[in-house]
């Protein structure tokens, strides 16, 4: 996957999950440039792209158990 393909579905993802570029860059311990230029496809270094799809992954699955436990009361 090139740095643009990345770059798309980063933001795709954070999109979808109604994530905002700070809230991924503060998990990732990385400047929100950083998370930015990756959304841009820009070259970055290859430990915050890590760091990066890392706390993608812990948001979005915190963000999927939150929305499996609400539960309606009527």
């Amino acid at each position: 996957m090139n740095q643009s393909d990345q770059g798309a579905m980063i933001k795709q993802v954070r999109q979808q999950y109604g994530l905002s570029a700070q809230q991924v860059a503060d998990i990732a311990g990385v400047p929100l440039r950083v998370e930015y230029l990756m959304e841009l496809g820009c070259p970055v270094r290859s430990d915050d792209v890590l760091k990066v799809m890392h706390a993608l992954s812990v948001l979005t699955n915190e963000h999927s158990k939150a929305s499996e436990s609400r539960t309606t009361i009527v």
